[in-house]
């Protein structure tokens, strides 16, 4: 546990981008397909904007902005989200996606890795 969190800790913006791209990886097939817009993938971008938002301010503030290169993943995120909602391109839904969660996935990473648990045998 102590060697994992040492590894969150010191490598967290290369496991973030690693784990940005392979998730765009994995959404590469979904391209072929041609879905018209409609309010639910705006619902979904909108919540894609408000999670990317949130996260990248968590990453800012975080411990006096220690994460704050973390906070870019977030940016990209919302900017493509806003893009979608702007512009409606389908397949400007897939980076606004893999982005979100990455940034979720990474907050929960960094939590873990900040959590000290003090116990007693």
């Amino acid at each position: 546990m102590n060697r994992l969190s040492r590894i969150i800790k010191e490598n967290h913006f290369v496991v973030a981008l690693v784990l940005l791209f392979s998730l765009m990886v994995a959404l590469t097939p979904f391209f072929y397909f041609n879905i018209l817009p409609n309010r639910y993938l705006g619902m979904l971008a909108l919540r894609c904007l408000v999670l990317d938002s949130l996260s990248a301010a968590l990453f800012l503030l975080l411990e006096g902005g220690r994460f704050r290169r973390l906070a870019l993943v977030g940016f990209f995120g919302a900017l493509t989200a806003l893009l979608y909602l702007g512009v409606k391109l389908f397949f400007l839904l897939f980076p606004c996606l893999a982005a979100t969660i990455t940034t979720v996935v990474m907050v929960a990473l960094v939590a873990f890795s900040l959590i000290e648990v003090n116990y007693r045998d």
